[in-house]
């Protein structure tokens, strides 16, 4: 069996950002933690929290590494925009061109850019670059 050592201080500290934090898996990391240090068996504590022992010695690693800064979840980059490719000018003109026919534009992108996206995709874009478009 593995355990995690809290030191008192760290207990309080980690009661106290159990009970503010608004992140619900923040609050199972630390409460997995702080029964961890109370001994609940590993097994015990899988079936409390639904995960699998990786998890909760990934966990127990991640806080011996990271301290406070593992309780937090990793930042994610997301998906990369599809339009990222075409300069935003060229795309500007491509839907004026077009008289703001949107899939008109979309076939246009495809064979220009060899870029296929969805009438939404394109609508969501333009939307979000609307300062430029009012200029």
């Amino acid at each position: 069996m593995r355990y995690v050592i809290l030191t008192e201080r760290e207990e309080v500290e980690l009661t106290r950002v159990f009970n503010t934090s608004n992140s619900a898996a923040v609050r199972q990391r630390i409460h997995c933690l702080l029964l961890s240090s109370k001994k609940y068996p590993t097994t015990r504590l899988m079936e409390l929290f639904g995960v699998t022992r990786i998890t909760i010695y990934n966990w127990f690693n991640d806080w011996e590494k990271r301290q406070y800064e593992s309780l937090l979840p990793a930042i994610r980059t997301g998906r990369k925009r599809k339009l990222r490719d075409i300069p935003l000018e060229h795309l500007l003109r491509l839907v004026e061109r077009n008289n703001l026919d949107m899939d008109k534009s979309i076939q246009e992108i495809e064979e220009t850019y060899q870029i296929k996206c969805h009438r939404l995709t394109l609508v969501r874009f333009l939307r979000k670059h609307q300062s430029v478009l009012a200029d």
